[in-house]
């Protein structure tokens, strides 16, 4: 019998040796620690600070700046000048329990009323001794409008060309990006 077993696994080690290499291979893989060993100056910030330096490095005058950098390089610019309007500013949107309780109000066995009491808690997280409320997201401003001054606004096809990057790089459709030829000499 152990003869014909060895036969038997041989038979399908031959028929499915690639498809065990590949499960071998994610066995390995899953084994590896997970993430990036902890840098020489500490342990990575949490989530949470993450997100919070995130929101307090958004910049609209170094998103102009990044815009400009970019417009420059399509053919046919030249010089570049961009102002992007943002609405509202950055925000954290903080993780909530959230607990219920309706309330009656009886008279002769019916009901004469009802109220709903909703109490909401902000979930904190303790790490390194720290205790601060979990993050869940960032709420970014909303970009409102742009308008983009260069020298190769008179061309159709750079104009063209600046209104769909400009639109791609801030989600704002045509109608909100205004594109305007620079004056000479500047």
């Amino acid at each position: 019998m152990g003869k014909e077993a060895a036969k038997t696994w041989r038979h399908y080690l031959d028929r499915y040796k690639y498809l065990a290499l590949v499960v071998l291979a994610g066995v390995v893989l899953l084994m590896l620690p997970a993430g990036a060993p902890e840098s020489a100056t500490g342990p990575p910030a949490p989530p949470e600070q993450a997100l919070h330096d995130a929101a307090a490095g958004f910049s609209a005058e170094a998103m102009e700046r990044r815009l400009e950098e970019a417009l420059g390089q399509i053919a046919g610019v030249g010089r570049v000048m961009a102002m992007l309007t943002v609405t509202g500013s950055p925000a954290a949107v903080y993780a909530e329990n959230q607990r219920s309780r309706v309330r009656g109000h009886w008279a002769d066995g019916l009901a004469t009323s009802q109220e709903t009491e909703t109490e909401r808690q902000v979930v904190m997280s303790s790490s390194s001794g720290v205790t601060a409320p979990v993050t869940e997201s960032m709420r970014y401003p909303g970009f409102v409008g742009a308008l983009v001054v260069c020298d190769g606004a008179g061309d159709p096809n750079v104009k063209l060309r600046v209104a769909e990057a400009v639109s791609r790089l801030t989600g704002l459709t045509f109608d909100k990006i205004a594109i305007a030829p620079m004056k000479n000499g500047e």
